[in-house]
């Protein structure tokens, strides 16, 4: 699962650069347009204080709509409610890029053409909080690529288990990704923090990357992430008729 969790922080690192650069509003780090709200509002900037709250109702709603579909696929047995997932956010992807790229000329689009900014930013918004719910089940609820602050935050604790290895032996072997992601607790550290580095990595260097080809493709480099997400979906489909082969073999 470690693979997955840096491809998605990859993918969301590119969508939340280009949709930044595109609408002007952070479409997976809502920590940033929670924050956004609050300044705001203090300055009396009541147009861009709505979108920063959109934005954040947009991705709760689809977070929540994710786990309701995870939760009655995982109860009825759907082939994989994660695959399912995945294909709406390229649905979605593929949807802000056309659009993007046929009504956004310049790379930017203003809320003031509301035709075109609002469904861009609900097909970015939407893709990143599926993403978020999908992942929540293929990593035992943890993990969050669109939370990179927390996932530091377990990198630090991560560090702290390595720091106070006494004897060559830690003082406590259940950190985070022992903990939740179900890894063996005799796994070392150092992996552990590869791991969550990994994925903090994975979202930097695709933000750069969204960042640098949107000023060269403007919004058609989102043909790059919906490409990504595709596959991504395949293989999980792919996994998941392999996983039902062996139960029924």
């Amino acid at each position: 699962m470690a693979w997955l969790a840096v491809a998605l922080a990859t993918i969301a690192g590119f969508v939340d650069a280009v949709g930044y650069m595109t609408l002007d509003v952070f479409t997976a780090h809502m920590s940033g347009n929670t924050a956004r709200l609050g300044v705001y509002l203090g300055s009396g900037r009541w147009l861009p204080a709505s979108l920063a709250i959109y934005a954040v109702l947009i991705f709760l709603a689809s977070v929540v709509a994710g786990a309701i579909v995870m939760e009655v696929g995982t109860r009825r047995r759907w082939r994989s409610p994660d695959g399912l997932l995945l294909t709406v956010q390229v649905a979605l992807l593929m949807v802000f890029a056309s659009l993007g790229a046929a009504r956004c000329p310049t790379g930017r689009s203003s809320p003031h053409d509301a035709a075109v900014f609002f469904p861009l930013l609900v097909c970015a918004v939407a893709a990143m909080g599926l993403q978020t719910a999908s992942l929540q089940r293929l990593s035992g609820n943890t993990v969050r690529t669109t939370f990179v602050t927390g996932m530091l935050t377990h990198l630090a604790d991560e560090l702290a288990v390595l720091l106070t290895r006494v004897g060559g032996r830690a003082q406590h072997n259940r950190g985070y990704l022992t903990g939740q992601l179900s890894l063996p607790q005799g796994t070392r550290a150092f992996y552990r923090l590869r791991l969550i580095l990994g994925i903090w990595f994975g979202y930097a260097l695709g933000a750069t990357g969204g960042s640098y080809l949107h000023g060269h493709w403007g919004v058609a480099c989102m043909g790059l992430p919906v490409a990504a997400t595709a596959a991504l979906a395949i293989s999980t489909y792919s996994r998941s008729s392999r996983r039902q082969h062996v139960v029924t073999a």
